[in-house]
């Protein structure tokens, strides 16, 4: 019926190495990153900025296009002498 884990059992069962700790220290932080998340977002649209959005073309561009940056990274590299031959 109540949330037993509260900041009360938090400070009575303050261990490091308690799973259940563990993962209502990370329910926290993120209960917390949350809230702060929501208020910049009010503070922005009450400021009357509007939301970035960017078109599906480029997003879908950008997934394309990204794997062959990183694939061809090493080649890159030893072109320009960061790096030597593996061969």
């Amino acid at each position: 019926m109540f949330n037993t884990l509260n900041a009360t059992w938090m400070n009575n069962h303050y261990d490091w190495n308690n799973q259940q700790f563990k993962g209502r220290v990370a329910g926290s932080l993120n209960l917390a990153a949350n809230y702060v998340a929501n208020v910049l977002h009010t503070l922005w649209l009450d400021a009357g900025q509007p939301i970035l959005e960017y078109p599906q073309t480029m997003i879908v561009m950008i997934v394309a296009v990204a794997p062959i940056f990183v694939l061809e990274r090493e080649p890159l590299l030893e072109s320009i002498g960061m790096i030597e031959n593996s061969d």
